[in-house]
């Protein structure tokens, strides 16, 4: 009893999956980043001021949005945003 394996790994098949894989993976990439770059525009408009922890899992940011000051306070479950800050 011979076993041959009839799979040849340079077979038509095998090569032109490996095309499609590669050709997938280069295309997703390229929109994956083309995506990067479009969200980190909006992005550019929130500056961060001031990041606080005042418990365990309670956080507080002061960022600024358009000229405006806002505090974001984070407690792991909710998040909650004041109206605006006043100077």
């Amino acid at each position: 009893m011979n076993f041959k394996s009839s799979v040849d790994l340079f077979s038509f098949n095998y090569v032109i999956l490996i095309i499609f894989l590669v050709v997938f993976f280069l295309v997703s990439v390229y929109f994956q980043r083309k995506n990067k770059r479009k969200f980190s525009k909006s992005f550019d408009k929130v500056n961060l001021i001031e990041k606080a922890y005042l418990d365990n899992k309670l956080k507080m940011y002061i960022v600024e949005y358009e000229n405006k000051k806002f505090i974001i306070v984070d407690n792991g479950n909710s998040i909650t945003i004041s109206e605006s800050l006043s100077e």
